[in-house]
């Protein structure tokens, strides 16, 4: 309970009074409480479209092995690489498909085979364009 003192009051409630703000002071104190949600939390495009340290993910199967990039990261437009092998030591590589993207050119995919000395390149096409559709 709080009480306004009168100047004409002796010394002593002075001393009694003197008290109890200490006690108004700590009653704010335990008052005062934290807020109630955590900082806003704040994620970089950047950090987020990586979601790995070097920028890339590798995925290993029983014959394969799949590299996926975050997009407009690598020079060259590259998204997902996917090596193909004929054992499972993954020691023979059969054919190697790489996969792109906001390519100038409009290269979508470039499939290699490097015992066969051969490579087909697939191009996006369209009815107005008359480019190439597919090199080999």
């Amino acid at each position: 309970m709080v009480t306004q003192k009168s100047g004409d009051e002796d010394e002593e409630e002075d001393n009694d009074s003197s008290k109890s703000d200490g006690d108004l002071v700590e009653d704010e104190e335990n008052l005062d409480m934290p807020p109630p949600w955590s900082p806003k939390l704040c994620v970089l495009p950047e950090k987020f479209h990586d979601r790995t340290k070097g920028g890339g993910k590798t995925l290993y199967y029983k014959r394969c092995k799949v590299d996926f990039y975050p997009q407009n990261k690598q020079v060259d437009g590259l998204i997902k690489r996917i090596y193909l092998y004929s054992d499972y030591k993954r020691l023979i590589n059969i054919e190697i498909r790489s996969y792109y993207s906001c390519r100038k050119d409009n290269l979508t995919l470039r499939r290699r085979f490097p015992y066969k000395f051969k490579t087909v390149e697939h191009f996006l096409s369209s009815a107005v364009s008359f480019h190439w559709k597919k090199l080999v």
